[in-house]
């Protein structure tokens, strides 16, 4: 990544003090979770968009519901996601990953 004379780099002006963690898992198609979380209250911090409405599919957190940014393409979309589920239980997250 460029090195900018600030020292900053490209994405701090966009992206601000975001963290790994504020990176959306891989998704999975749930026909009953799906499509733009329209009147939810929440816009994407980056692109000020609704988020869509996903399901992660992704090690110990497969099956959990998230809020995502609604840009699709992966040049410009941020990742930038809330979780709709509580994180699982140690027992449920442990089975997930021994089989992933």
């Amino acid at each position: 990544m460029p090195s900018w004379g600030d020292g900053s780099n490209s994405s701090d002006s966009i992206l601000g003090d975001l963290t790994p963690m504020d990176y959306a898992p891989d998704t999975i198609l749930d026909p009953s979770f799906t499509g733009i979380a329209v009147g939810c209250g929440t816009v994407c911090s980056v692109h000020k968009l609704e988020p869509r409405q996903c399901v992660a599919f992704d090690g110990a957190d497969t099956g959990r519901r998230f809020l995502m940014c609604q840009v699709e393409n992966q040049v410009e979309n941020c990742g930038i996601h809330s979780w709709v589920d509580d994180e699982w239980c140690d027992t449920l997250k442990h089975c997930l990953l021994k089989l992933w």
